[in-house]
């Protein structure tokens, strides 16, 4: 047989296939490429296990529009120009070939827009040629959408038929391993699910936390280890787990070398070895690290994955890692010793003393004896609610009973998620994480709830650990509710009010002297796409016929409504941030419970679990009032 020239288009499918083998390394990719462009929010959507659909939004620079036409073209790329740039590489993508081998294997699209543009660019990408290319409405930023995956190599789908899920949780399992070590807020969407998985916090060890639980958390230690200049070691930090935590279901090792995630066998084989004098046979540490060394003694194209990098004296930088967390292990080891009796058949023997290492003895007015991850009796047992066909204006004082609020419907409709990128609200997340508490954010996330305390002033019990604390649940949900409004923007649930409520009746009811403002029609496109808000003008007044519903089996008072419209009148309608801001605010306020029953407030409790992040404004909320130790003390039972 003659040897011939491969076709272009050959070569091409053959380079993608080995670049991107699952829809795990085109989400890594795109990925670096937003960190690269400097994003701290991005939000990923993911249908079918990024076959259908795999698609990242983020705030970043943006690509100017002149770069558009050869984006998907191979070996194209701004990071590096010379193979001397490759000795002083800091970003994480270099070669120019990941779109380019994803526009061969899928059909790709890109919105995006810099700082400087005046709008948005919308360009459409077949097998690395741009096809389409139109200016529309955007904010600063980029969304990548990857569609059919593998569509033109059937084999390769074939092979990974029946994936969809083991392809999320490997997706899933990159995005947090990204967001433990970078900053900023990552969320992740499967299937057009109601709510995302969202990963913020202050620190690593809050997203460590978010990740893998607090069984793992609690038992971290933090790492920060001095470089030597003589192996080009800048420095070393991170978490490890003590001699207490090991885990028999796999290993946790997350590797990033100049905040580049990466594998590393060796690092990994000399940890494992470090760790089996402390843990048992078959168990494995947690371990994330961050090492920064010195550019030029680093190869980073080693793979076109880039997942392998090559060190200069590995064994040097390894031993060194290794040593300095045996050194954190023998601090915290030192304290961890217990007398051994060692019985001997003969009663005339004596009966030794030894010193050995063991964990601390759970005492008992130390135990914890509840599960927070346990379901209640009252969550199997609880009744529907049906949905009221009337909705009559609520009455001027709130003295709410059942019929002052809007029950959920029972009609569902699954809606396509919609990413918003926008940097005001990217913004308003990233003032929440600079002032979130971790000590606050621990005892929501991982609290057991007791029961209703005083209903007049808001109070609920709640357990966690062996302490006893009393919630303002009011306060509370004014945060939650406003953390949901800004995460899940135009992606609400919706309240339909029939034939509508005149807001002049309803401002009215308010007792404030304030009239409809003229902005409420001016921008109800914008309340419509984002909040779900629909106001229109009826019979030359305007009217509101529909609201947006922020959590779902939760009933909205419609008590709080004139005041809702009270609060819209007062916006600073020209400043983006403080006006959806504010509109996320009055959401959120609307959505306060009024009188609620056990179970709603238990429903609040449980979405706090899941999707609050407190900050330090909740301090005065949350008061703990009892603890066991203190108990046994007083009832003197030890």
């Amino acid at each position: 047989m003659r040897i011939h020239r491969l076709d272009p288009d050959v070569v091409s499918k053959v380079a993608a296939t080995e670049i991107i083998g699952s829809p795990v390394n085109a989400l890594k990719e795109i990925l670096e490429n937003s960190l690269d462009a400097g994003a701290t929010n991005i939000e990923i959507a993911v249908k079918d296990g990024g076959f259908k659909l795999l698609q990242v939004t983020d705030n970043g620079d943006g690509i100017d529009q002149e770069d558009l036409a050869i984006l998907c073209e191979r070996h194209t790329t701004s990071k590096l120009k010379t193979i001397k740039d490759l000795e002083t590489m800091d970003t994480l993508g270099f070669r120019g070939e990941a779109l380019a081998s994803i526009s061969h294997i899928s059909h790709v699209s890109v919105v995006s827009k810099t700082k400087q543009a005046r709008t948005a660019t919308r360009a459409e990408y077949e097998a690395g040629k741009m096809t389409s290319q139109k200016p529309i409405a955007g904010v600063q930023g980029t969304v990548i959408a990857i569609k059919d995956l593998f569509f033109n190599t059937p084999s390769r789908v074939k092979a990974l038929k029946g994936r969809s899920n083991e392809e999320y949780q490997k997706i899933l399992d990159v995005v947090c391993r990204y967001a433990i070590n970078y900053a900023g807020t990552f969320s992740c969407r499967r299937d057009n699910s109601g709510q995302p998985y969202v990963i913020a916090g202050a620190t690593a060890k809050d997203k460590i936390r978010r990740v893998y639980g607090p069984s793992v958390a609690n038992d971290l230690i933090e790492i920060n280890l001095e470089g030597d200049e003589s192996i080009g070691l800048k420095s070393v930090s991170g978490y490890v787990s003590n001699a207490d935590y090991f885990s028999k279901k796999g290993a946790n090792f997350i590797f990033f070398v100049n905040d580049r995630l990466v594998s590393s066998e060796a690092l990994r084989r000399g940890i494992q070895k470090l760790y089996s004098q402390y843990v048992p046979k078959g168990a494995f540490p947690f371990v994330f690290l961050s090492l920064k060394i010195e550019s030029d003694r680093i190869d980073v194209n080693v793979h076109p994955s880039k997942r392998e990098v090559r060190i200069l004296d590995e064994t040097e930088v390894v031993d060194t890692v290794v040593a300095g967390i045996e050194q954190y292990l023998s601090n915290q080891d030192a304290g961890r010793k217990y007398k051994v009796q060692s019985f001997i058949a003969s009663s005339s023997m004596p009966i030794n003393s030894v010193d050995r290492p063991t964990a601390a003895q759970k005492y008992e007015h130390h135990l914890v004896r509840t599960d927070p991850q346990q379901s209640t009796l009252t969550s199997f047992a609880r009744t529907p609610i049906k949905p009221r066909e009337n909705i009559n204006l609520p009455p001027s004082d709130e003295e709410s009973s059942e019929s002052s609020s809007i029950p959920p419907s029972n009609d569902h409709q699954v809606l396509e998620f919609k990413p918003m990128a926008l940097a005001s609200i990217a913004a308003l997340k990233q003032e929440i994480s600079d002032h979130s508490s971790t000590k606050l954010t621990k005892i929501v996330t991982n609290h057991s709830y007791i029961g209703l305390v005083d209903v007049s002033k808001s109070l609920a019990a709640i357990q966690y650990d062996v302490r006893l604390y009393l919630i303002d649940y009011h306060e509370m949900s004014l945060h939650l509710f406003y953390q949901i409004a800004l995460t899940d923007l135009a992606n609400f649930g919706t309240v339909s009010l029939g034939d509508g409520l005149a807001i002049a009746d309803l401002l009215e009811i308010s007792g404030k002297a304030v009239k409809p403002s003229p902005m409420l029609l001016t921008m109800a496109p914008m309340l419509q796409d984002y909040f779900r808000i629909t106001v229109k003008e009826k019979d030359n007044q305007m009217v509101l016929t529909q609201l947006p519903l922020l959590l779902e089996n939760y009933n909205l008072p419609v008590a709080r409504l004139p005041d809702f419209f009270v609060d819209l009148t007062q916006l600073e309608w020209a400043d983006e941030q403080k006006c959806l801001g504010g509109i996320c605010m009055a959401l959120a306020k609307l959505h306060q419970p009024v009188a609620p029953s056990a179970s709603e407030v238990e429903t609040i409790l449980n979405s706090a679990k899941r999707r609050l992040v407190a900050t330090n404004q909740l301090g005065s909320s949350i008061v703990e009032i009892a603890n066991l130790p203190g108990l046994y003390r007083v009832f003197e039972r030890c």
